[in-house]
């Protein structure tokens, strides 16, 4: 699969005389923290970033309509090639945690921009999966054992959630407990006694808001707010359901989905996350 087929065209770009004035009023009306800088012909011959423009004004001291783009591009762009193909380009983003890329033509001409986002749904089909595995798999692992691109990864040792585009949050023993309960048993509600059994071993009340605390914690970790949650999902007066396909890679199933066994306590849980006691506060 080429990244010919997935590029964005029609995008904006500026040229190296232009100010950064300018370039700051482009991407604000667009939309874009980043764009491609080519001479007439479109030839490319860098980038420039919303950071770069920032930097570039508190270091020279001068308004951005003094400043010529050229002062603040970077002399080798990283970019793509039409003939590249999707996964080469997705790892060359994941090494240089670049998330938006210029596309050119044989002839080094601008065709586009790709982001790490169009490239995931165009290779998985889908952004509703997510893999749980015993240690931190690079995305070349992952790629060879499935047939898509995971959209989250949750790694049990050490405690991270690994977003799409690779950038990792550490987990607390808590939440990672949490995920992982919720995970086993996607696509089914779980009330709050029944979370608040099986994540801190202890009997729930009504006043009793530690769950929720937790999944608040979690719902950031995955860039979700509670009006518009859609990983976590609230069922009114229920609880809560995790909304993704879950592929369980501690057992080496690769099902796609959860696997829980119901003869597994608690504590068993928090052995797998690497903890030996079951009584942590929300903030781990």
């Amino acid at each position: 699969m080429k990244v010919e087929g997935v590029v964005e065209q029609g995008l904006p770009f500026c040229a190296p005389d232009e100010t950064l004035q300018q370039v700051a009023e482009r991407m604000c009306l667009w939309g874009c923290d980043v764009l491609p800088v080519c001479r007439a012909d479109k030839r490319l011959v860098g980038s420039i970033t919303s950071r770069a423009i920032c930097l570039q004004a508190c270091m020279s001291g001068e308004p951005l309509a003094s400043i010529r783009v050229r002062d603040a591009t970077s002399e080798q762009p990283l970019c793509g090639r039409a003939d590249d193909g999707v996964r080469t380009l997705m790892n060359l983003m994941v090494r240089e945690r670049v998330w938006q890329l210029p596309v050119i033509d044989n002839a080094g001409r601008l065709l586009g921009m790709v982001s790490y986002d169009r490239l995931l749904q165009e290779i998985s089909g889908t952004r509703d999966i997510m893999v749980i595995v015993p240690e931190v798999n690079t995305l070349d692992e992952i790629q060879a054992k499935y047939d898509f691109v995971p959209t989250w990864t949750l790694v049990t040792k050490p405690r991270e959630l690994i977003s799409p585009e690779g950038k990792p949050s550490q987990l607390s023993r808590a939440e990672a407990r949490l995920l992982l309960v919720l995970a086993e048993s996607a696509g089914s509600v779980m009330d709050r006694e029944a979370l608040t059994r099986r994540v801190v071993q202890r009997s729930w009340h009504p006043t009793d808001r530690y769950i929720d605390v937790l999944v608040a914690h979690l719902r950031k970790k995955f860039g979700e707010r509670g009006s518009d949650a859609r990983v976590i999902r609230t069922v009114p007066n229920d609880g809560y359901v995790f909304t993704l396909k879950v592929a369980d890679e501690r057992c080496g199933n690769g099902t796609g989905r959860a696997r829980r066994d119901e003869t597994q306590s608690p504590r068993q849980n928090g052995a797998l996350l690497g903890d030996a006691s079951p009584a942590v506060s929300a903030q781990g």
